[in-house]
C-alpha cells in the first residue's frame, strides 16, 4: 500500500455537496478516498452517483466506512448479533467492491452499554470482557472467510475508551495474528487511541497488522475529530514511529466539514500544514 494522503468522502449529508468537498481534497494531492454515507441514512448508497462524484472531482474510492451504532455489536455475545452483523458488513464488502475499493472499516463494538457496564462490580466487568473478546474472535473468524470469499479487506479500528471491546490495540492485533488471514487487518484511529494512551506508542505495538489509518487529532478527552495540529497529539514522534516502522498505509483525514469549511481549510493552506505533520512520501 502506498503511504499518501487520503480522505473521507461524505454522502449523504444534506448540508456537503460531496463533489465539491472531494474537489477541494484534490486540491492538496488527494487522489483517493473512503466511502461514508450519513448514518441517520444507511440504507441510502448510490453507486452510481457516488462514482459519478468520484469521477468529477478527480479521485477513486479505495475503502468504505462499515455500518456502526447501537445495533451493531460484534463483541456482543449473541448468535442472532453475529449473523446479523455478518450480514451488514458482506452487503458493506460487496457495495466496497461495486466503488472500487476493497477494504471495509469495522467498528469492534457498540457503546450502548458503557452507562450500564460502569455499574457493575470489577469482577462482573472483567468477565463480560472476556466474553466480549471471546465472541469478537469468533466474529473476527467468521469475517475474514467472507473477505477471502469476496476479495475484500475487513480492517478492524481501534475505538475510544468507553467502548465495551476494542480500545486495547494489544489485544485486537493479538487476535489478528492469530487469525492469521490477509483479508483481515487494523484500522489505526490517531483521535481514538489519543483518548486511551500514547498514540505514537500504541501504533508501534500494532504497526504490523495495520492497513490504513484515520488521521485526526483531539484534546484527549473528547473525540472531535480535529485536523491534525489543532490538538494535543504528538505529530512528530508519530511520524517517527510510521516511518521507523516502514508502515506503508493511506493516512485518511476523517474530518467532519461541510464542503465550505474544507475549501476554507485547503485556501487557508491545509495542505502544507499537513506535509510538515505527516509522513505523507
Amino acid at each position: 500500500m502506498k503511504r499518501a494522503l487520503a480522505s473521507t468522502a461524505p454522502f449523504g449529508f444534506p448540508e456537503t455537496d460531496p463533489v465539491l468537498f472531494l474537489q477541494a481534497c484534490h486540491q492538496i494531492g488527494i487522489e483517493a478516498v473512503q466511502f461514508y454515507r450519513n448514518p441517520d441514512d444507511p440504507d441510502r448508497v448510490d453507486v452510481v452517483e457516488a462514482l459519478a462524484a468520484a469521477d468529477r472531482a478527480g479521485v477513486r474510492f479505495h475503502a468504505l466506512h462499515g455500518l456502526f451504532g447501537p445495533d451493531l455489536d460484534p463483541s456482543q455475545y449473541n448468535p442472532e448479533m453475529q449473523r446479523h452483523c455478518l450480514a451488514v458488513y458482506e452487503r458493506d464488502g460487496r457495495i466496497a467492491l461495486d466503488l472500487g475499493g476493497p477494504m471495509v472499516i469495522v467498528h469492534p463494538s457498540a457503546n450502548k452499554n458503557h452507562a450500564e457496564s460502569t455499574e457493575k462490580s470489577g469482577k462482573t466487568e472483567l468477565h463480560e470482557h472476556g466474553e466480549r473478546y471471546s465472541a469478537l474472535f469468533e466474529f473476527l473468524q467468521r469475517l475474514a472467510d467472507i473477505g477471502e470469499r469476496l476479495g475484500v479487506t475487513y480492517l478492524l479500528e481501534n475505538l475510544p475508551g468507553y467502548f465495551p471491546c476494542g480500545h486495547d490495540v494489544r489485544n485486537m492485533a493479538k487476535m489478528i495474528r492469530e487469525i492469521g488471514s490477509a483479508r483481515l487487518r487494523m484500522c489505526f484511529d490517531t483521535g481514538h487511541a489519543h483518548m486511551t494512551g500514547d498514540v505514537a506508542d500504541q501504533l508501534r505495538r500494532c504497526a504490523d497488522v495495520v492497513q490504513y489509518l484515520h488521521v485526526h487529532d483531539n484534546d484527549g478527552r473528547e473525540d472531535s475529530h480535529l485536523v491534525p495540529g489543532e490538538g494535543t497529539i504528538d505529530w512528530p514522534a508519530l511520524a517517527v514511529t510510521i516511518r521507523s516502522a516502514d508502515l506503508h498505509a493511506p493516512l485518511m483525514l476523517e474530518l467532519f466539514l461541510t464542503h465550505q469549511e474544507m475549501q476554507k481549510q485547503v485556501e487557508n493552506g491545509l495542505g502544507e500544514r499537513l506535509a510538515a505533520l505527516l509522513p505523507i512520501n
